[in-house]
């Protein structure tokens, strides 16, 4: 989608390479395979950007870790899109500094609450689903 919508450069990291094929199908112009290299997408971000980072960035895990991760990669006056974390983790750490700093600007979106989620039997995401 964001490839149909005009951006220059669509960068998706995940662990699986078949979703990294898959997202290539989709649009995406840069991947990168996180699961040997947990600095690969940082890397990335810095070479594609010359160093400036992302205008946005979506995280569809809702994993704290991917999450705190994520926040770096981001340009000043970036935009973070948080999807889906609506199951029960440790709390995600970040600084206020770097967010007031640059400006940041972090939005969640989901189509159904926690409760609606426990009803349905589901406590974790899927980590074998495919998401781009």
């Amino acid at each position: 989608m964001s490839a149909w919508s005009g951006a220059r450069e669509v960068i998706v990291c995940d662990t699986q390479p078949q979703r990294l094929e898959i997202a290539h199908q989709f649009g995406a112009t840069q991947t990168a395979l996180v699961r040997e290299d947990l600095d690969a997408p940082a890397k990335l971000v810095r070479k594609v950007s010359d160093g400036r980072g992302v205008d946005i960035a979506f995280d569809m895990t809702g994993d704290p870790a991917a999450l705190e991760a994520g926040i770096h990669l981001l340009r000043t006056g970036g935009r973070y899109i948080w999807v889906g974390a609506v199951y029960e983790a440790r709390p995600t750490a970040m600084s206020a500094e770097t967010i007031v700093r640059k400006l940041l600007s972090i939005q969640g979106v989901h189509n159904y609450t926690p409760k609606i989620s426990r009803r349905r039997g589901v406590s974790r995401p899927d980590p074998h689903a495919i998401s781009v």
